[in-house]
């Protein structure tokens, strides 16, 4: 079934699902890299990554969105109100004046945000994103200043864009003040995307790809960072912590109340196209199954197959999560980024 003749309820599962799986995968890489690197290169990372991104997205995002002639400090907001809001973030927007609007960013749920540094946060404003909007619109004057931080146990990150009478001197440090209290968020006056345009599916699948974007991003930032070899292995223990953690959540959004190998079966192939990845079933018999699987699009651009190994372990432990009688095992296709993903019913307990 392509997404053409996906029902909107299928679609929409399938968007979510994805956008848990790998959202999840995003953070755990920024976890692992904190527990075995520390938090400078937690922030060095952040740098990286929200620097690409700019680059690569900017402008043409805020092509895209239809904003890209609004008043330089309410376009600069709106492009991160309604990227973040297609990305799943909660934000809020609150514009005081046409050269003075705010931006709020609640946190995810869980305990992760806890061990990510306080200064990541800023420092990845500091060096890119936000502070350097003005530069990538071509309006020397638009500023960025940070006022609230979640790392540092403010309810939510804010900051407000403004376009100043002068110049910016984008080489300075990030402007922070600090402000016990901001202007109120107020829903009805927020701006909206054009339901027309921005229909549910469409808004579904920039989601899911919205989330395969960020974990690639983040993955392209640590092998500038440390290396491919590091980074690879570093992936590899993010995928397995994953797989131990969110597995059986994964299993009961999936609606699967199967056992044994039909359960390592749909529950393989389902987040497999959850996540938009194309397959193809070689062999299907009461004891054993093969898939050739192709990686999660943006990392198909990547040749070393150690990356797409690093991915795979995602599966290889959720399969010992979900049923110990299971073996498995992946063999990569000679000159592509394809591999042969082996499963099969051992009759006994072998994990």
């Amino acid at each position: 079934m392509n997404e053409a003749e996906q029902s909107l309820a299928e679609l929409k599962a399938d968007c979510l699902l994805a956008s848990k799986f790998l959202g999840s995968a995003f953070w755990g890489l920024n976890l692992m890299l904190l527990r075995h690197k520390g938090a400078q290169a937690v922030k060095d990372l952040q740098v990286i990554e929200f620097q690409d991104h700019q680059a690569d997205h900017f402008i043409d995002g805020m092509t895209k969105l239809g904003i890209i002639w609004d008043p330089p400090a309410v376009a600069a907001a709106k492009y991160h109100y309604f990227s973040n809001i297609l990305g799943g973030l909660d934000v809020e927007y609150i514009e005081e004046t046409p050269k003075k609007v705010w931006l709020r960013y609640h946190g995810p749920s869980g305990m992760g945000l806890g061990m990510i540094p306080g200064g990541a946060f800023r420092r990845y404003l500091g060096g890119s994103w936000h502070r350097l909007d003005g530069k990538f619109m071509g309006v020397p004057n638009l500023g960025w200043v940070a006022t609230k931080a979640l790392m540092d146990g403010d309810p939510y990150d804010e900051g407000y864009f403004i376009e100043y009478d002068h110049e910016v001197d984008f080489n300075e440090p990030l402007k922070v003040e600090f402000v016990d209290s901001t202007p109120e968020f107020d829903a009805s006056k927020a701006p909206q995307l054009d339901p027309a345009v921005w229909t549910e599916g469409r808004r579904l699948k920039v989601l899911r790809s919205y989330s395969r974007s960020y974990l690639f991003s983040a993955f392209r930032a640590l092998t500038k960072l440390v290396g491919e070899v590091t980074a690879s292995w570093l992936l590899e223990e993010t995928m397995r912590r994953i797989a131990v953690q969110y597995t059986r959540e994964l299993r009961r959004e999936m609606g699967l109340e199967n056992a044994g190998l039909a359960l390592v079966k749909d529950f393989t192939l389902g987040l497999l196209r959850a996540c938009g990845q194309e397959l193809s079933v070689l062999e299907d018999s009461e004891n054993a199954f093969s898939i050739r699987v192709s990686p999660i699009r943006e990392f198909k651009a990547v040749s070393s197959d150690r990356v797409h190994a690093s991915l795979f372990a995602f599966y290889a432990t959720a399969v010992r999560v979900l049923d110990g009688h299971t073996s498995v095992s992946r063999v990569p296709d000679e000159g592509e980024s394809t591999a042969v993903w082996n499963f099969k019913d051992e009759g006994k307990w072998i994990w």
